[in-house]
């Protein structure tokens, strides 16, 4: 109930999983969804932020652009 009243809704916040990977939460109006997004760039590994500006995941290793739901619109990571 803490970390809710510390995140807005729609806010990316990055954590570790179960086995020390990245993954992000996103919060909704009062909790967050039932999923996570994997926080790693498919193409080669990179840890890619969020960037709120452009409301996209953008890797700061290659450039590859990830939409809100993790889902590749720019690559060179693989395309859908």
């Amino acid at each position: 109930a803490t970390w809710m009243k510390t995140h807005l809704e729609n806010d990316r916040e990055l954590v570790q999983g179960l086995k020390g990977e990245p993954f992000y939460l996103i919060t909704k109006v009062d909790t967050i969804k039932d999923f996570a997004l994997g926080a790693v760039c498919t193409h080669l590994g990179c840890v890619v932020p969020w960037n709120k500006a452009v409301n996209k995941f953008c890797c700061p290793c290659h450039g590859s652009q990830y939409d809100e739901n993790g889902t590749v619109v720019r690559g060179p990571a693989p395309l859908p």
